[in-house]
């Protein structure tokens, strides 16, 4: 028995206790006494993931084994559960937050997600991540709290209002690892250690700034040990899938020396290696993969700090290296990324020019309760391109409309400020694909040389981003500024994007007639039927620079 660690455990098991982890597990215990309902009600609205691109693009998915988001959620847990349990953690939350923490993905993958980001920053208007839409979209749009104290209550009438509040205020805790997971921001990081005093409070403010500031969700911290857990048991799940999910899609045929160093630090021999591509059976290479990271998971954490040994955290990264060179990186085509931004932002603004038409009417008639009304303003668009969008906007809640214009206000006007900082410190454009982004900063160093503003504090700042955004509001609105009631159209189409699956994305495109017939072929080719070229990513920042240049000139904003 190692007597260092279970000293050390001791000693981390007290530092827990004493920064507030008994009050965080009594909370815990307090919901996972309906951790059943709790869990019924979330996974209704996870069904679409199924459906949803892990890594390799839905339409050219060729193997009914290779992995999607749904699938990827139950491996995910199914490690953290066991670490959990090992570790003394509360498993049903782990598994509750595990088996649902990617339902807010966009489809596509994490492609449209960053090419929505790209779009929005041009705009200046935020950003887009999976963790803080799947949140929102359960707390705003299916008003998932109602819903579980609702159905609480179904099943426990006698439980008095007061316990009912206790435990809606606790169920926070099961969003907060969903929020919180994203791996990716733990790659060179040894340990996550959750921020035991965080609050509710703290908690909604990280949701919202997910919204408006770049790269937040990459800084989160979890306000348990079970979400400090499950950030780095995501990263365990995918790192070995990613791989033989390449092997059975054809975008690698072998595993190279490269790759088989590397599984041999694993425990993994050429022999066995050889035997799975041979049988084209590559579950075994993955599930010891998870076995041997999950072990030295398990051995290496404790209630208060949750990591991994340095030597496995490196095999784990430089696998991860390896996977985004030799696939990842290739699953989206050169031909893809040039097409599917333009027609994403053409999709923005279609989007924006319907609500401005019929965004007052719907909403007058939600508010009112106006079922007939609603049903008609459905069938008046039932059979264009904007059917799935009007009925995403006529099925949205009050309050899932007011965070979307909350966070489309806050966005705008702390993206302005971060131009006006740019614009004061003389910087730069550092990226010529945001154009528009470009020309506002230019504006404002024009604007702050002729008027001599170069020397404003902090309060001048503010009163100038405020004059700023409402004389291009109501007055002088140019090409590079989207009026707030076009920004509120996009923010709820670029959600509503965000709900379908890869299928129903290239439809949309398709239907919206941004892909020929032709390009929605080409989009279902198979991986192993393309040649190399057409997956050879090294001049992908050419042609999208080259493409950036063009979209300005393509793609109007409607006043």
């Amino acid at each position: 028995m190692n007597i260092k660690r279970i000293i050390r455990g001791v000693q981390d098991d007290t530092q827990y206790y004493l920064h507030g982890g008994i009050s965080r597990d009594i909370d815990q215990k307090r919901i996972e006494k309906y951790i059943s309902i709790i869990y019924s009600e979330i996974l209704e609205e996870n069904r679409k993931l199924f459906g949803t691109t892990m890594m390799i693009k839905g339409p050219r998915k060729s193997n009914e084994l290779t992995t999607n988001r749904g699938t990827h959620q139950y491996r995910a847990a199914g490690i953290a559960m066991i670490a959990s349990d090992k570790l003394g953690l509360n498993t049903k939350i782990v598994e509750t937050a595990g088996q649902n923490h990617d339902l807010g993905h966009t489809p596509y993958g994490h492609s449209v997600e960053w090419w929505e980001s790209e779009i929005l920053k041009d705009i200046g208007m935020g950003y887009r991540c999976h963790n803080a839409l799947g949140v929102k979209r359960l707390m705003y749009s299916s008003q998932i709290y109602d819903k579980i104290i609702n159905k609480i209550k179904e099943f426990n009438p006698d439980l008095s209002q007061n316990k009912l509040d206790k435990i809606r205020r606790s169920l926070w805790l099961i969003l907060d690892p969903m929020l919180c997971h994203n791996g990716e921001s733990s790659k060179r990081k040894l340990m996550v250690e959750p921020n035991l005093r965080k609050t509710e409070a703290d908690f909604q403010e990280d949701l919202e700034k997910c919204f408006y500031i770049e790269d937040y969700d990459r800084t989160l911290i979890p306000g348990t040990a079970e979400g400090s857990l499950f950030k780095i048991a995501d990263v365990i799940s995918y790192v070995g899938q990613d791989m033989i999910d390449g092997l059975r899609e054809g975008i690698i045929t072998d595993l190279d020396s490269e790759y088989k160093e590397m599984l041999a630090e694993f425990g993994i021999s050429s022999d066995e290696i050889d035997l799975a591509i041979a049988k084209k059976s590559y579950d075994a290479i993955a599930k010891k993969i998870e076995v041997v990271a999950t072990k030295d998971l398990i051995e290496n954490s404790t209630k208060r700090t949750v990591k991994l040994s340095p030597k496995m955290l490196d095999m784990i990264c430089r696998l991860k290296d390896k996977n985004n060179k030799e696939i990842v990186d290739k699953v989206v085509r050169p031909t893809e990324n040039q097409k599917f931004p333009k027609a994403i932002r053409e999709l923005f603004y279609r989007f924006s020019n319907v609500f401005y038409q019929v965004g007052d009417e719907v909403l007058g008639e939600i508010m009112c309760g106006n079922i007939e009304q609603i049903q008609k303003i459905q069938e008046r668009y039932k059979d264009t391109q904007y059917s799935g969008f009007i009925k995403y906007l006529c099925n949205m809640t009050k309050e899932d409309y007011d965070f979307t214009v909350k966070m489309a206000t806050d966005a705008t006007i702390y993206a302005t400020r971060q131009e006006l900082e740019e614009a004061l410190n003389d910087e730069q454009p550092k990226d010529d694909k945001y154009s528009m982004r470009n020309q506002r900063i230019e504006e404002m160093r024009k604007e702050i040389y002729e008027q001599n503003l170069t020397d404003m504090i902090e309060e001048d700042k503010r009163q100038y981003v405020v004059k700023y955004i409402q004389k291009r509001q109501y007055g002088e609105s140019s090409g590079n500024f989207v009026p707030m009631s076009k920004r509120i159209g996009i923010a709820i189409g670029s959600d509503y994007i965000g709900t379908l699956n890869d299928r129903e994305f290239v439809e949309l495109l398709q239907k919206s007639g941004l892909l020929t017939p032709e390009e929605f072929n080409d989009i279902h080719i198979k991986y192993n039927q393309l040649s190399k070229e057409e997956l050879d990513m090294d001049t992908r920042q050419d042609k999208w620079k080259e493409v950036a240049g063009n979209q300005r000139a393509d793609l109007q904003i409607g006043e």
